[in-house]
């Protein structure tokens, strides 16, 4: 009986250890499925270039890790893809884990989750963002005239992504008329160029200006502008057409053109006209009539005189800029005449409004004329 008594004894302690460590054991499943609200995954966003690796970390609680890349599913021992993961330690059934993605153009804005679950439906997490860094932008470029055998050529820093800085400028130089080409490097601090005209380049000829940057992550597509040198004279032509307005009154029209010009300047003009060496009158460049760029036109309806001589005197500017004091101007002049109450008379053409027989007689002719035409044709 007591050896019955003592076998049931530790049989009993051997049931309620059992017990135990089920419930133990039940316990610590159940912890490890007792998900963390606050899954984590580091960086929230990373910048990455093609051709490196974007490594994130995640960090929760929870079994049956896996990742989300762009909604296809990775386990932790997945390799498929290049996508690598490091399972660190589970302490206390907090999984801590890293992502190595392998970057590519195609990746841009793809999404990484992490997420955990017990056999059931996963717990929600937060989600990061990889974005490929592509090449800067085209940096904006400028060619300003500073004098007539110089040029500045600059320009701003362009957009670059973070971590990807700008590391050197190409300018490339090509003149128009012959083909030639240049190349200049310039480090990433600076932003401007002084081009002089070599001897071989004309006046007036123009230029192109071809800029890139390039970063860390490649070159940007090229920005172009236009550029030339003025020609040291520009060829003025004043012309004036006087006519007399409905009441009687004299009126000139004063044209002013420009027989040789430059694109890249900017041309002002001031107009007077002058009796007896007196100015009477002066227009300046926002009360003339701008036709083209090359080709200006003004009224002067009042303060002529009948009979009186007058000189349309011209003034064209090309002011570069103001600071440089650089300044090409050029001067012309054209008399006329504003016809006498004789000369009007003289001039006036007096015309006789033909009769209905003088129409028919004149068709009649007409016809004749076309008829002897066809035979001459017809003739060998």
């Amino acid at each position: 009986l007591n050896a019955t008594r003592s076998e049931m004894a530790r049989s009993i302690a051997a049931i309620h250890v059992i017990l135990l460590t089920a419930l133990y054991n039940s316990q610590q499943l159940d912890a490890s499925c007792d998900f963390d609200p606050e899954i984590k995954v580091n960086p929230q966003t990373q910048i990455a270039k093609p051709g490196g690796q974007a490594v994130f970390q995640c960090v929760g609680k929870g079994q049956n890790g896996f990742v989300l890349i762009n909604g296809s599913t990775y386990s932790f021992d997945d390799q498929n893809q290049g996508i690598l993961k490091t399972k660190k330690p589970i302490i206390n059934y907090i999984h801590n884990f890293t992502i190595t993605v392998p970057v590519s153009a195609e990746l841009n804005n793809t999404k990484i989750e992490c997420r955990f679950d017990c056999g059931g439906e996963p717990n929600d997490t937060t989600e990061a963002k990889l974005i490929v860094a592509g090449p800067p932008l085209a940096p904006s470029l400028d060619v300003t005239i500073l004098n007539r055998t110089s040029l500045q050529v600059s320009w701003n820093e362009p957009f670059t992504w973070p971590g990807f800085e700008i590391q050197s400028y190409s300018l490339l130089i090509r003149y128009t008329s012959s083909g030639n080409e240049t190349n200049k490097e310039f480090e990433s601090f600076l932003t401007s160029f002084i081009f002089t005209r070599d001897s071989a380049a004309e006046e007036c000829e123009d230029i192109e200006f071809f800029l890139t940057a390039t970063s860390d992550v490649g070159e940007s597509s090229p920005h172009v502008a236009f550029g030339g040198f003025p020609k040291d004279e520009t060829n003025v032509l004043v012309t004036t057409d006087v006519s007399f307005q409905k009441d009687g009154s004299p009126q000139v029209y004063i044209w002013v053109k420009l027989e040789s010009w430059s694109t890249y300047l900017t041309y002002n003009y001031t107009l007077s006209v002058k009796a007896d060496s007196e100015t009477i009158i002066t227009l300046d460049d926002n009360q003339v009539e701008h036709i083209r760029s090359d080709l200006v036109r003004a009224r002067l309806r009042s303060l002529l005189t009948l009979g009186e001589e007058y000189e349309a005197f011209a003034r064209v500017d090309s002011l570069v800029d103001s600071s440089s004091g650089f300044s090409i101007f050029t001067t012309e002049s054209e008399w006329f005449t504003v016809p006498s109450e004789e000369d009007k008379a003289t001039e006036s053409e007096w015309f006789t409004v033909p009769t209905e027989e003088a129409k028919a007689t004149e068709s009649t002719a007409t016809q004749e004329e076309e008829e002897a035409k066809a035979t001459e044709k017809e003739e060998p």
